[in-house]
């Protein structure tokens, strides 16, 4: 969001607020919130979501995408994979948020090993996508109480080749 203050040489103030959205394009105004359920958006919907102003329209689908869990695990991957290929398709709020969505999701081995391959040095993915990993393994290492694994997880990850 940005602040304006307008007509200050005529004193008359006025405030303005222009909402702007993650590419710094100014929105007009909020869009109303979608009146169907979450639990039949597509995946790719469900994503278009991150980018919302609002906390609640970034909260709910990913608690939606973590609720399907496995059943969109691969699909979520193989959208950050496309993306690393093309060069960065998703918004910056998009992979922060589907990245977090798969972190919350219990573990697999394809996702384990999709989560520490971003870490590689020859891997395509953002500086943004690699941090988000570096904190996912960080929470889950707290979570399960294994924090003294968490820095052997990170070294093997990134001298990995």
């Amino acid at each position: 969001m940005a602040l304006k203050l307008y007509g200050e040489e005529s004193g008359i103030d006025i405030l303005t607020v222009d909402s702007i959205d993650s590419e710094g394009k100014k929105r007009d105004r909020l869009e109303a919130y979608p009146r169907t359920a979450l639990k039949d958006f597509a995946v790719e919907e469900l994503m278009a979501e991150f980018d919302s102003l609002l906390p609640v329209r970034r909260i709910n689908p990913q608690d939606e995408l973590v609720q399907r869990g496995i059943g969109v695990q691969r699909q979520l991957v193989a959208r950050l994979t496309d993306d690393q290929q093309r060069d960065g398709k998703l918004t910056e709020n998009q992979e922060t948020w589907t990245v977090w969505a798969l972190g919350r999701m219990p573990s697999t081995r394809s996702l384990a090993g999709f989560l520490a391959s971003t870490l590689r040095a020859d891997s395509n993915a953002s500086l943004n996508m690699q941090i988000q990993v570096v904190r996912v393994f960080a929470h889950r290492a707290k979570q399960l109480g294994q924090t003294e694994r968490l820095m052997e997880t990170l070294r093997v990850a990134l001298c990995a080749t």
